[in-house]
């Protein structure tokens, strides 16, 4: 399968391990060695060497890939300042890379002393086999696509056994491949992540290593992530995985897996050892330059110090001291260092003089709180209000005193408001001139001097108001017997009567004015026309109309005289009736007055709410009751007030009783605004702080009954993982499947071997798998001297699927296939195309071929310019040797192209022609004659 590249084809990049450098000749080949834990120089390669491949200009039918050759030469580039003598070849076709592969690795890896590095980029393709596996290519440029020619991409591609079964033959010790591609991984024996062993201590051991840019057809971008990252950590740019100046061959498969899928999701490379026991456990290595080497060190000093002073403590400083105390790089930051330690040794006895200070004045404080007075409390307050280590203790004294104060106010609270209770069921204003008198420099009770003024100043008010209401009444009733009999006397006798009273001005004013109309009206009457009328009419309001007309006029002198007697007269007689009404008027007024005193009074006997109520609804509209009203209003006050305060202290006893602390939250955070409930509040809060303090003193007691729990299960651990680690070290050095069986059984259920009984099983099978293997091995090496097929497939059905066996079963079937070949050639298939002398636009076109050996089944394609995609038709056998198909004349309107194609019974292809190369079908035109039609 091709690999795509945005719309083009993805790089194939692979990197073989084999260290060379391109520009140093083998006589100045660079030494590499490393520095033992004992400090020993251990030399590793005598010489480095490396061959890079890029192809980048495809013939066959493959995208070019212009960043293939950059990357072969900036990996060429980096290589030799790390080394190597490096061989840079680019654009070969199969015969050129077997040859350069060939001549590299027996000219270079005959030397066991020597590093070998391989890079390949170009196209990459896996490949299903017939086993089910995979099988994974390098393309080389005269590569033709599967699609099209399977069997000449194969011959013309490498495949990865035949990389390995070179790297079997090189004599180098280390070997790296590294392939900047996907494909298959299958010769890879990939395991998982162990922690790398000292350089020295894997140096000494062969191995080939492997590592590819991705898994079998994942894209890879053709801008290579994969070959930045890798030059990335060459010329330090990154920081090394291990900090030690060396970067081996599994550090650098690591990094590339976790660094690649950073950048491209769809990326994963791969890491393994080749799949021989005696060639993946050694490790490839590079030194990296000294200044690279430099650099990261400063770094790693620079974090190690960063982490001190964010720690900041005497421990941390000291063991970065103890560490880098030998480091030239950390002179400065271990001077600096050292100063650290002493500023903190300054400050831990400053700490321990501030301890013992705070030790004093906790003592005073423990006095002083035992004590519980306020002269004690001030006596604290003013002897540390300036010490900043007794802060909160002064801030505590001075809450508790403001506790005994607030307690004092309280009681002071409670006598001024039963006094104010006391003064308010009296509606006599001297006795709220003796509590104002008595508290008005009190500054608890300025709200109820206050409220008393008020209520005084309410009712002289209220008894002003009464007088001043009841008095325009009597007003009003004068004026609307006046308004009724709406004469001149009688509005003269209302503004004789009322003309200095400032409550009736604005009526006097109204008679006045009605007057004026009256006189104005009688002087247009004739005198004596209106004596007559007033003389005979005997009235009071004739005479007094007449009078007022004419008391002027010196023509009605006489009877305005006599109208004035007879006036007086009349107008004593009605004062005397007037006066008698006035008289029962009072009386019943009196009468009133003592039946809303009667109920008053039975009201105050009874003194309740229902009570006040209903003489209030009685009374309401009664001006001679407002008195009373105001006090039965107050008075319901009073007892709402009472009944509150007995609802408060009952539900305060079911919460002492109930002693939960959710119900005494609930109790503070309901009457906390309550001035009625402050003392039942205050008891609340004291109630919830002690509790508080008993929790946690509980709490505490827990905790340290917990913490020697878990000290005594620490230790226990510790002593029971010392038995499991003194019994698995044992096993570990005798390394048998009989002692790694009786560790398992033996610590099957311990909570502490979990872990090792994991790796006890794991190695298990990995003794029964090479004991597998040895067998496997044994019994090829006596079957592939065979010449049997029927042999060599019994040994492929009786380890097929088996992972150990895929070598040996690859080899068999190769075999397989050489022994069966050898069958078939005896029976060999042959045929030939009949040539098409004659063919015509649109005639049917017969082909014809003729074939020897056995039955065989055949198919026509063909194709035409107009149509490119092939058409399949089968040939039948019209006689022995003789096969024949017809290309219909619908398809025959141009030029066509076709081959064939047999398939014998062992699955064998025979062609004659290809999709490339085709035959070849040139049309005729066929003569006609054209008759003319008569209509």
């Amino acid at each position: 399968m091709r690999i795509f590249s945005r719309p083009g084809i993805w790089i194939l990049v692979a990197l073989s391990l084999l260290l060379v450098v391109h520009g140093f000749s083998a006589d100045r080949g660079l030494n590499v060695s490393v520095t033992t834990p004992l400090g020993e120089n251990l030399e590793l390669y005598d010489e480095s060497y490396a061959l890079v491949v890029g192809n980048g200009t495809y013939t066959g039918g493959w995208n070019d890939l212009p960043g293939a050759l950059i990357d072969a030469r900036d990996i060429a580039r980096v290589l030799e300042k790390n080394g190597f003598t490096v061989i840079l070849k680019t654009d070969l076709t199969v015969a050129a890379f077997n040859k350069v592969f060939s001549q590299f690795a027996l000219k270079y890896g005959a030397n066991e002393n020597n590093r070998l590095l391989f890079y390949y980029a170009g196209h990459g393709h896996t490949e299903t086999m017939a086993n089910g596996g995979e099988l994974g290519y390098l393309v080389m440029i005269d590569a033709p696509l599967p699609e099209d020619d399977r069997v000449e991409f194969v011959m013309n591609s490498v495949d990865m056994e035949s990389v390995v079964t070179k790297a079997r033959l090189i004599r180098a010790r280390h070997v790296l491949f590294m392939f900047d591609s996907c494909f298959s991984g299958t010769i890879l024996n990939v395991r998982s992540r162990t922690v790398p062993s000292y350089i020295s201590d894997t140096a000494k051991y062969p191995v080939r290593q492997f590592i590819t840019a991705g898994r079998a057809n994942e894209p890879v971008p053709d801008r290579s992530i994969f070959k930045e990252a890798f030059l990335d950590l060459l010329e330090g740019r990154v920081r090394e995985p291990i900090p030690d100046g060396y970067v081996t061959g599994e550090e650098l498969g690591y990094y590339l897996q976790a660094t690649v899928p950073k950048y491209s999701d769809k990326q994963h490379p791969q890491y393994g050892k080749i799949r021989d026991i005696k060639l993946d456990k050694g490790n490839f290595i590079f030194k990296l330059n000294k200044d690279i080497v430099k650099r990261q060190k400063k770094n790693i000093i620079m974090e190690d110090w960063n982490l001190a002073l964010f720690n900041n403590t005497e421990e941390s400083y000291q063991r970065f001291i103890t560490h880098y105390q030998d480091e030239p790089l950390a002179a400065q930051e271990v001077s600096t260092g050292h100063e650290k330690i002493k500023q903190l040794k300054a400050l831990t006895a400053m700490k321990q003089k501030q301890a013992q200070r705070i030790a004093s004045i906790e003592e005073a404080w423990t006095r002083t709180r035992a004590a519980n007075k306020q002269a004690h409390y001030e006596e604290f307050i003013n002897k540390f209000q300036n010490e900043h280590l007794a802060a909160s203790y002064v801030e505590e004294a001075r809450t508790e005193l403001e506790k005994l104060l607030k307690a004092e106010e309280i009681l002071q609270k409670n006598e001024i408001m039963a006094a104010w209770e006391e003064v308010q069921k009296s509606d006599q204003p001297e006795k709220y001139d003796h509590f104002i008198n008595k508290y008005e420099q009190a500054p608890l009770a300025q709200n109820e001097v206050a409220a008393a003024r008020k209520k005084k100043t309410a009712i002289q008010r209220d008894l002003e108001l009464f007088r001043k209401n009841k008095e325009k009444q009597e007003i009003e009733q004068t004026w609307q017997k006046v308004r009724e009999i709406d004469n001149r006397e009688t509005y003269q006798e209302f503004i004789r009567k009322n003309k200095n009273n400032p409550l009736a001005q604005g009526h006097v004013l109204l008679a006045q004015s009605r007057r004026e109309e009256i006189i104005n009206q009688e002087k247009t009457r004739n005198i004596t026309a209106a004596w007559q009328e007033a003389s005979n009419a005997q009235t009071e309001e004739a005479l007094e109309k007449f009078i007022a007309s004419y008391e002027n006029n010196y023509l009605a002198t006489v009877q305005v005289n006599e109208a004035r007697n007879l006036l007086q007269n009349m107008i004593a007689n009605q004062k005397a009736i007037r006066e008698e009404a006035q008289k029962k008027k009072r009386e019943q007024e009196k009468k009133r007055q003592q039946e809303i005193q009667d109920a008053w009074s039975q009201a105050l006997n009874e003194d309740t709410s229902e009570a006040y109520i209903g003489f209030m609804k009685k009374y309401n509209e009664d001006a001679f009751a407002t008195p009373q009203i105001l006090k039965a209003e107050y008075r319901l006050g009073e007892l709402k007030k009472q009944k509150e305060i007995r609802t408060i202290q009952n539900q305060w006893a079911q919460v002492q009783k109930s002693s939960s602390d959710d119900q005494i939250r609930k109790f503070i955070q309901q009457y906390v605004s309550n001035y009625l409930a402050q003392k039942e509040v205050a008891q609340a809060r004291e109630m919830l702080q002690q509790r508080s303090l008993q929790l946690k003193e509980q709490e505490q007691q827990r905790l340290f009954r917990e913490k020697q729990e878990q000290e005594r299960l620490l230790k226990e651990k510790q002593e029971q993982q010392k038995v499991v680690e003194k019994a698995w070290r044992e096993t570990v050095n005798r390394d048998k499947q009989e002692t790694y069986q009786n560790f398992t059984n033996l610590y099957r259920n311990h909570p502490f071997a979990a872990e090792k009984i994991t790796l006890a099983r794991n190695r298990i099978a990995e003794l029964v798998q090479i004991k597998l293997k040895q067998d496997i091995t044994e019994e090829w090496k006596t079957l592939h001297e065979s010449t049997s097929p029927q042999q060599v497939q019994r040994f492929v059905e009786k380890y097929e699927g088996n992972a150990l066996a895929e070598n040996e079963l690859m080899k068999a079937r190769q075999l397989f296939a050489k022994l069966s070949q050898k069958e078939r050639d005896k029976k060999r298939f042959t045929m030939k195309l009949d040539e098409v002398s004659k063919a015509y636009y649109y005639k049917d076109i017969r082909i014809n071929v003729r074939a020897k050996g056995p039955d065989v089944q055949l198919r026509l394609y063909y194709k035409s310019r107009k149509n490119p995609a092939y058409i399949s038709l089968p040939m039948k056998l019209k006689k022995k040797g003789k096969y024949t198909a017809t290309i219909p004349k619908q398809h025959v309107s141009d030029h066509l192209y076709y081959y064939v194609e047999a398939v014998d019974e062992t699955g064998a292809v025979f062609q004659e022609g290809n999709k490339k190369k085709p035959f070849q079908i040139t049309l005729r035109q066929e003569k006609r004659i054209d008759i003319p039609v008569v209509f």
